[in-house]
């Protein structure tokens, strides 16, 4: 909040959640977790089960150094939890790395997609459990509402998002 009302910058995306007073949003993203992996990796054998995703090797992507990531936020919320056994800072380091490995990549629908067209050996899979989607936000001090670069910066962060889903 500090950081849009002072200026030092002028949005945030992130998850939908409660704002302060002062702070105006609008979702620009619904999206869904999808699971990649390797094409023959071996849980692909027996088929993918609730029981065989949470004790697989799972890559995430995070740039903290540890710490739940926000895709185990949306697991447990089910009640599910997963053991992280490498964590990397870029997604197209862990999608390469699937390739070359048996580990599982929980990721976005709309970042799979994207990512998946160069890499055709790793598939995108859904998670064998009923897991609702998430909305991702556009924040903004909304005393700048009506500021005209504030205005046309809005509907192109918009534009882009609707671009991605597409």
């Amino acid at each position: 909040r500090q950081e849009l009302v002072s200026g030092r910058i002028d949005f945030s995306i992130d998850v939908n959640h409660l704002v302060e007073e002062g702070i105006a949003q609008q979702t620009c993203l619904k999206d869904k977790l999808v699971i990649m992996c390797h094409k023959e990796h071996p849980i692909l054998q027996s088929g993918i089960s609730i029981e065989s995703y949470l004790n697989a090797k799972h890559i995430t992507v995070s740039a903290r150094p540890t710490g739940r990531v926000f895709e185990d936020f949306i697991l447990s919320k089910h009640g599910f939890k997963r053991e992280i056994k490498l964590r990397c800072q870029q997604y197209q380091t862990a999608i390469s790395m699937l390739a070359q490995t048996e580990y599982l990549l929980t990721i976005s629908h709309t970042q799979a997609l994207y990512h998946k067209k160069n890499y055709p050996d790793v598939n995108i899979y859904s998670i064998p459990a009923k897991i609702e989607g998430y909305e991702m936000n556009l924040y903004w001090d909304e005393e700048k509402s009506k500021e005209q670069e504030i205005v046309w910066c809005k509907a192109q962060l918009i534009e882009i998002m609707n671009t991605l889903q597409s």
